[in-house]
């Protein structure tokens, strides 16, 4: 079923959203009225203090050496806007809204409620089913603050019957959950959140760590990356407008998104994220405006490992093996219903504890302490085209990857604070690449999980069980799918209990790799902005106050933290910026500003 809306100033379309709602008897009849949206205005210009004119050339703020890269358009991907051009030229944020939205009508919030006739105004039984899945153009709104917790009944879980209400192409994108709770799949978007905010259950927290409040794409992952098939069918999303609200409680990210374009975010607070507040891939056009990311209260009670439990038990509830296949462990067969069961019971008591509000066993698998995350952290990344999972990346080659034509005003990032906690992570020489698939260079559970061979040695070196370790081996056992990579070695280590890992180790040739969290991704320290091969990025009036690394590694990469970092990009101008209080593990460096790989025209 669908739940529509919109509006007259779309003549082609009606804007509408994919909400399915099978308790409601209207679903999929809502009409709207015939009334547009005229006039409505709110002073939201850039603070012109620093403001460049691009016939200004004695503008002590732009010496003669940017003239080069600022004064003359750069047309992307064909679009006929240029941001960085534009706000050096002194265009005002209501009129760069006016020019990349269609009709150049108004957008800005101030005037706009739920009577109106042409808003989508969004309340929290909208989100009770499922995510909102926006479709087409229009302006939606927030009536009241959003607590996402959706399928309780199903763990949640997408239902097979919600599933099965979506188109066809797009029902792989959800293969490991439900990955926002609201997904922008449509060009030509306002998002009002009015003042409101949008937070995970403390429950769904845990439930789906594989998330983000808002993605600005139909999935999560371009073709043919992520740690799961996500299919083939992408639609990204651009000319979008996000202003006006606060993203709460997140267990990755406040705002994600692939390639999209044209996108301004205005206005907008981002608290309790656990791996960054904004993290945009490959995108072009983008204005980030009155941005506050302050992570003062995040409280993660759980490690990453259960996350990786989580997956790998749907995935061997899904499996067509027999119950009966088995591994061995210590000369004993564990069957595949012992594997579930073991998951099963370690898993539910974690989630006894999140509702019963009582602490979790220091000594249990999934103990996290300090409540930090156990990998790094940002508070903002821009990176080009694909995942940013691997080493730092240097100049690039062509315009074809985005992260292009980025303007920062008044951005605040504070307390961006975790423990980078290193896996050290076995594999040979012929899983040692550095393509960017999850979980290549290392022995790797089915989606991407490091088999963290440390955690499952014992006091003698030989093999010491634990439910996820032995669901990995499982997998490996009867390769679950392609991404599983544990060779038999180790499921022979595992079988006998006086085989010793060294010994293995040295007589297979393998070697550990470092400097890696629990989903193998190479980890490089937490940063409160990172830029990586950006192509024309002007920031001006930024804060950044504390980046702190508890981490012990010593790796210097993995134990570090960085105000700023850039790898790889050029033609960058900062304006008036404030770092403070960075702080590095033992072994890690704390720097104010960190240049990785060539940089090149980075004037600061």
């Amino acid at each position: 079923m669908y739940r529509t809306g919109g509006s007259t100033r779309f003549s082609s379309k009606r804007s509408y959203i994919n909400k399915i709602d099978g308790h409601k008897d209207n679903a999929g009849t809502k009409k709207q009225g015939n009334s547009s949206l005229v006039g409505v205005t709110r002073n939201l210009w850039f603070n012109i203090k620093h403001r460049c004119h691009h016939n200004s050339y004695n503008n002590i703020y732009i010496p003669n050496k940017l003239k080069e890269w600022w004064e003359e358009q750069v047309l992307l991907f064909n679009l006929p806007y240029d941001f960085i051009y534009l706000y050096l030229s002194g265009i005002p944020l209501q009129q760069l809204i006016q020019m990349v939205l269609p009709n150049n009508s108004e957008f800005s919030m101030t005037n706009l409620d739920c009577s109106v006739p042409n808003v989508t105004c969004l309340n929290q039984t909208d989100f009770d089913n499922g995510p909102i899945i926006i479709r087409e153009p229009g302006i939606y709104r927030l009536d009241e603050d959003i607590v996402f917790s959706p399928f309780i009944e199903n763990n949640g879980k997408p239902t097979t019957e919600w599933l099965n209400l979506l188109p066809e192409n797009e029902r792989k994108a959800y293969t490991l959950g439900i990955f926002a709770a609201i997904i922008i799949q449509s060009d030509n978007v306002c998002l009002d959140l009015n003042k409101k905010t949008i937070k995970q259950s403390e429950l769904f927290f845990h439930q789906q760590t594989f998330y983000s409040h808002i993605e600005l794409a139909s999935t999560p992952f371009i073709r043919k990356q992520g740690p799961a098939d996500f299919g083939e069918h992408v639609e990204e999303a651009n000319n979008v407008f996000i202003t006006n609200g606060t993203l709460g409680l997140s267990s990755h990210h406040g705002i994600h998104g692939n390639l999209c374009k044209n996108c301004i975010l205005n206005d907008l607070t981002f608290e309790e994220f656990a791996v960054a507040a904004i993290h945009l891939n490959g995108s072009h056009n983008i204005v980030l405006n009155n941005i506050v990311c302050d992570n003062t209260a995040i409280d993660i009670k759980i490690n990453s490992l259960f996350s990786q439990a989580q997956f790998i038990l749907e995935l061997l509830k899904a499996s067509t093996l027999d119950d009966d296949s088995f591994i061995t462990i210590h000369g004993v067969d564990k069957t595949l219903t012992t594997i579930k069961e073991n998951l099963q019971t370690d898993i539910d008591e974690v989630y006894d504890c999140i509702n019963n509000n009582i602490p979790y066993t220091s000594d249990k698998v999934f103990h996290n302490s300090d409540g930090k995350l156990d990998a790094n952290m940002y508070g903002i990344v821009f990176n080009t085209k694909g995942v940013a999972i691997k080493g730092f990346k240097d100049l690039r080659e062509n315009d074809d990857c985005g992260n292009s034509n980025i303007v920062l005003n008044n951005v605040t990032i504070k307390n961006i604070e975790s423990k980078g906690t290193e896996i050290k992570v076995l594999t040979d020489t012929t899983s040692d690449n550095n393509d960017s698939s999850y979980g290549s260079g290392g022995f790797v559970g089915p989606v991407g999980d490091v088999f963290d061979f440390e955690k499952a040695t014992d006091i003698d070196k030989s093999y010491k069980s634990n439910c996820l370790a032995d669901a990995q081996l499982f997998a490996a056992k009867y390769s679950i799918n392609s991404r599983v990579k544990i060779p038999q070695p180790l499921l022979d280590w595992a079988a006998d209990n006086t085989s010793n890992i060294d010994n293995i180790i040295s007589e297979n040739n393998y070697y550990i790799l470092d400097g890696r969290d629990s989903m193998n991704h190479i980890m490089k320290g937490n940063i409160g902005l990172f830029i990586q091969q950006a192509y024309r990025v002007i920031a001006n009036h930024i804060i950044i106050d504390t980046v702190k690394n508890k981490s012990i590694s010593e790796n210097m990469d993995a134990a570090s933290s960085h105000g700023v970092l850039f790898s790889g990009s050029k033609n960058i101008k900062f304006n008036h910026y404030q770092i403070y209080n960075i702080q590095g593990g033992i072994h890690g460096d704390s720097n104010i500003i960190t240049h990785k790989m060539t940089n090149k025209n980075i004037t600061l």
